[in-house]
């Protein structure tokens, strides 16, 4: 059987001007991958003002909801003492929570990809509300336990709904910086809510953060519901004429495939309409590019806004409803090397900010320290000082440095060129795990304590950034069924090292722990360089097998 394109594999610079497929605006020579639809609900369509409003929103979710789930931290000193929970079952069902918001994404992912964004995350948000009040009125380690997973099932589309929005909204060429502030967003979210909370569980009691949490989020699902657009948006075919569509992609060999279209977007567009365009909007929303013009007899409308809100949207009629196939597709899509590799990397991001989350209270709120809960919570900034400066490093190296590499290998982008960026948090990682935790064990100044968070969390948001860019480059096609095997792998290693902080601090103590941490992270960070090495041949190996996925799936993401 001959060779076929390589996953992943695509011609992003156009060096000597020869390819007809439409351009950044403004960088003549940077293909816009993937091609915009002549259709102006096209989210890749969409005016500077709109795709910004979605950007906004994401952001938003993910900021407010990571605050909402993670804002006891700083109190779990007084919540031991108020109750029967300890400290090892505190940590043990934030373990469980992150084990299924992985496992429950099997579920939120496939409904997101058949029935909508929008749905999945206002429902999400309304329910997940309800559950963090109900934390408020837990005394025992069983209803923790409850609480936690049920919170993981319904709130796990914060895990990889996200994504799946920068794949519907963003090109290529600027979703590094777009999966750095989702990043930032996530673990910004969880280090800011403790300090407000530390302040209200010293005045009002533990209790009351919940119950202020619940507010935030009954605020947030509104708001959601009246600015969180739709950004799903079909654009089915077979692989044969999505390979047809990316012609100018660098092929390995000849695949018989459907004749490309002479136009410069052959994808179909969905919501075609007989009626005129209304005057609002009148032409196709392009930010980075003109609309080709339309071949005779197609016509689109702009949805108005009351029509975007409602809670489901319209289903293009040809967009097939696949729900069992994507539920069982994540397991499946753990047959490639790249995506198994993206999620043992986050899984190790995660795991260090299980350390980080389970120690800081005991660290700062014991001798020599012996700070209170409010000055616990203050200790947070420094973690997102450095989650800032991580997503601003992130996203300005993952991107660039792929468009550097890409000029210098003849226009040809291949994912692995991200990973270079693994360098910044293979030093930064292990100096930080040692100035916090050797730090700690020896009693030196709370500032250096922080300035090793700051460096800790750095690492964190770089490596989540550098595999999820990576895993979504590597198989665009099931980006958003590929996300949920990596959150699967990423959350169980997470799950297994929440149980474990606080019996592994009790066994090495808190310098033989984190020395432990330091160097396991720079194991892991060091299989980027590996897969800078193999990976590409990793992808050329699976070709064959995943055009045959996308041919069976004929439902795209990006």
């Amino acid at each position: 059987m001959p060779d076929v394109p390589i996953p992943g594999t695509v011609r992003l610079v156009d060096l000597e001007g020869s390819s007809n497929r439409q351009h950044v605006k403004g960088q003549s020579d940077i293909i816009l991958i993937p091609q915009p639809t002549r259709d102006p609900n096209d989210p890749l369509n969409w005016s500077p003002r709109r795709r910004l409003n979605a950007s906004i929103c994401h952001v938003a979710w993910v900021l407010f909801g990571s605050g909402v789930i993670n804002a006891l931290s700083s109190a779990y000193l007084i919540i031991e003492e108020e109750t029967s929970i300890s400290m090892t079952d505190l940590n043990l069902g934030n373990g469980l929570m992150y084990l299924f918001f992985g496992w429950g994404s099997m579920l939120s992912q496939p409904l997101a990809l058949n029935f909508g964004r929008r749905p999945s995350a206002v429902i999400s948000i309304f329910i997940t509300s309800f559950l963090v009040l109900w934390a408020s009125f837990m005394k025992t380690s069983a209803e923790w336990y409850a609480n936690r997973i049920l919170v993981g099932i319904f709130f796990s589309g914060i895990e990889s709904l996200i994504e799946l929005c920068v794949t519907d909204t963003k090109f290529t060429h600027e979703r590094g910086f777009h999966m750095g502030f989702y990043n930032w967003s996530l673990y910004t979210g969880a280090f800011l809510a403790p300090i407000p909370a530390g302040f209200l569980a010293d005045a009002a009691g533990w209790r009351w953060i919940n119950r202020m949490y619940f507010i935030v989020g009954i605020v947030l699902t509104v708001l959601m519901f009246f600015f969180f657009e739709e950004t799903m948006f079909y654009r089915g075919g077979t692989a044969d004429e999505f390979l047809a569509a990316e012609s100018s992609a660098p092929p390995t060999a000849t695949r018989e495939t459907k004749p490309a279209s002479s136009s410069p977007s052959s994808s179909p567009s969905s919501y075609p309409s007989l009626s005129p365009k209304s005057n609002e909007d009148s032409t196709p929303e392009l930010s980075h590019s003109q609309s080709p013009a339309e071949e005779p007899g197609e016509f689109y409308q702009i949805r108005p806004y009351a029509q975007r809100l409602k809670l489901f949207p319209p289903r293009d009629p040809r967009q097939p409803n696949t729900f069992f196939k994507f539920f069982l597709l994540p397991l499946y899509l753990m047959r490639y090397p790249s995506i198994v590799f993206s999620g043992i990397l986050i899984g190790g991001v995660l795991a260090w900010y299980n350390v980080l989350i389970g120690t800081m209270a005991q660290v700062f709120g014991n001798a020599p320290y012996n700070f209170s809960t409010n000055m616990i919570g203050l200790t947070y900034l420094a973690c997102f000082l450095g989650a800032s400066l991580g997503c601003l490093m992130a996203g300005w190296m993952n991107d660039s440095l792929a468009t550097f590499i890409a000029r210098r290998n003849n226009g040809i982008k291949e994912p692995e060129a991200r990973l270079w960026a693994a360098v910044v948090p293979l030093v930064l990682h292990p100096a930080g795990c040692v100035l916090y935790g050797v730090g700690a064990a020896h009693g030196i100044h709370w500032v250096g304590l922080c300035f090793g968070l700051g460096l800790v969390t750095l690492g964190i948001v770089m490596g989540s950034t550098l595999a999820l860019s990576y895993c979504v480059d590597c198989y665009k096609e099931v980006a958003g069924e590929s996300i949920v095997t990596v959150i699967i792998i990423r959350n169980t290693i997470g799950f297994a090292f929440g149980y474990a902080v606080t019996p592994m601090v009790d066994s090495l103590g808190l310098q033989g722990a984190f020395l432990l941490v330091a160097f396991v992270g720079m194991g892991l960070t060091g299989l980027c360089f590996v897969m800078i090495a193999f990976g590409r041949r990793m992808r050329a190996a699976s070709a064959e097998s995943y055009w045959k996925l996308v041919d069976a799936h004929q439902s795209f993401t990006d």
